[in-house]
C-alpha cells in the first residue's frame, strides 16, 4: 500500500507542476486532466523521469513501471458528491487504451496529440523520437499512435 499511495504522491505532484490535477485513481493507475496537450505530454515525461529515479530506490525484486498514455480532445464533465468530478467519454476511452499500448517507461499519444505543432517543438528540442504504431483498439478499430521511451538520453560528451 506505502509504494502505491507514494507513486500516487508523486504523480499529482507532477502534475499539478504541470498545470494539471489527477481526476481519479484507479487501481494503481491515474487519470489526470490538463488544460492543453502540450503540458500533458510534457508532465507524461516528468512523470516517467521521476518514475524512473524513484522506483528504483524501493529495494523490491520488481519494482513497480509506468506507462503513459495522452490524448486530447472535448468530454463530458460530470461532479456528483460521492465522486466530485470526473470526465467520460470517446477522449477518456481512446486516453486509457493509448495508455493500454504503451509499454513500461514509455509515453504514447495519439497522431491528435503527436501532430499539434507546439509538441512537435517540444519533442524535437527534447530530442524525443517518437515511433508510429498501428494498432487495433477495442471499440475503436485501427488507431495510429506514437510510442517514445522516457528513457535519459546518453550526453554528448
Amino acid at each position: 500500500f506505502a509504494v502505491v499511495r507514494d507513486h500516487f504522491v508523486l504523480l499529482r505532484a507532477i502534475a499539478a507542476a504541470h498545470g494539471g490535477t489527477v481526476v481519479k485513481t484507479i487501481g494503481d493507475a491515474v487519470m489526470a486532466a490538463f488544460y492543453d496537450a502540450p503540458s500533458a505530454v510534457k508532465a507524461g515525461f516528468a512523470m516517467q523521469g521521476s518514475f524512473a529515479t524513484w522506483a528504483p530506490t524501493l529495494g523490491l525484486d520488481h519494482p513497480p513501471s509506468l506507462k503513459v498514455g495522452v490524448h486530447t480532445g472535448a468530454a463530458l464533465a460530470v461532479h456528483t458528491d460521492q465522486s466530485g468530478l470526473d470526465y467520460f467519454g470517446g477522449t477518456v476511452n481512446l486516453a486509457a487504451r493509448a495508455q493500454g499500448a504503451a509499454e513500461a517507461g514509455e509515453v504514447v499519444c495519439t497522431a491528435a496529440v503527436h501532430d499539434l505543432p507546439e509538441v512537435r517543438r517540444w519533442i524535437e528540442a527534447e530530442g524525443i523520437v517518437f515511433l508510429p504504431m498501428d494498432r487495433a483498439l477495442k471499440g475503436l478499430g485501427s488507431v495510429r499512435l506514437w510510442r517514445a521511451s522516457a528513457a535519459p538520453r546518453a550526453s554528448a560528451e
